[in-house]
């Protein structure tokens, strides 16, 4: 388990406590989740690693309130998700957590300016914020110069720093990646993966999906889902990097 500097404070984000996930198709029952139990506390940087079927996905969709799970306590910062009503639920999703997809999930149709502001429609920010407040998203990930160019007119890595700058303009508690370097060429991947250390680094806590070993290197904990179960749960390479939880929120 992670061994935080004496002079860190750190209390839990995420407690998922026997998580158990069943999909029905007809008379089929697949079940994905078999009883999982997950504490992920502020300031962790981690990776969930597993074979393909193996429920880390399904984890994540979970942990994101993207889905539900059917048996299982689910409290994220202190809130019992099961008593939230579901625009609650969409409300809490909107302000707690960020996401970034492997396809990158961006707006083909609108600039990048406005792709990073989307969240804030939903927050119901006023147009002369959300502007200023994605562009300043961009700037902090190079990419200002681009703000009236299309997702087409720039590359993978530049369409992930986007996701990320969208993704961070709510100033979420945590950080979802699903494969966030899968459609990257591995210089790019690189890049994209610092950011997220950066970012860490400043107080967001990171969920990172992947099935690259190389990528779980980044994270300061590793866990292993096997067939629906936590199977390990070890130390990451960069385990003992400090996370300054005083500078949160300010990405």
């Amino acid at each position: 388990m992670m061994n935080y500097p004496s002079n860190t404070t750190v209390s839990p984000l995420v407690q998922l406590t026997d998580c158990v996930k069943v999909y029905r198709t007809g008379q089929v029952h697949l079940k994905a989740l078999k009883g999982v139990d997950l504490t992920v506390h502020r300031g962790e940087m981690t990776a969930i690693m597993g074979p393909s079927g193996s429920g880390k996905s399904t984890l994540m969709h979970i942990v994101g309130l993207l889905d539900e799970m059917d048996e299982g306590q689910y409290i994220l910062n202190g809130r019992e998700v099961q008593s939230l009503t579901d625009n609650e639920q969409a409300q809490a999703r909107n302000a707690e957590i960020g996401f970034v997809f492997q396809s990158f999930n961006l707006l083909q149709s609108a600039n990048l300016r406005d792709n990073v502001a989307l969240p804030l429609i939903y927050a119901g920010v006023p147009v002369a914020e959300r502007r200023k407040r994605a562009e300043a998203m961009l700037e902090r990930v190079g990419l200002l110069p681009w703000a009236e160019h299309r997702p087409g007119e720039i590359s993978g890595g530049q369409k992930q720093r986007v996701a990320i700058a969208r993704a961070m303009i709510n100033r979420p508690s945590l950080l979802l990646a699903d494969e966030p370097t899968g459609n990257l060429d591995s210089k790019s991947g690189r890049e994209i993966m610092e950011l997220f250390v950066e970012l860490n680094k400043m107080g967001t806590t990171v969920i990172l999906i992947t099935h690259d070993q190389e990528i779980a290197t980044y994270t300061r904990r590793i866990l292993m889902i096997v067939d629906g179960l936590v199977v390990s749960d070890s130390d990451g390479v960069n385990a003992n990097v400090g996370t300054d939880l005083s500078a949160e929120g300010t990405f």
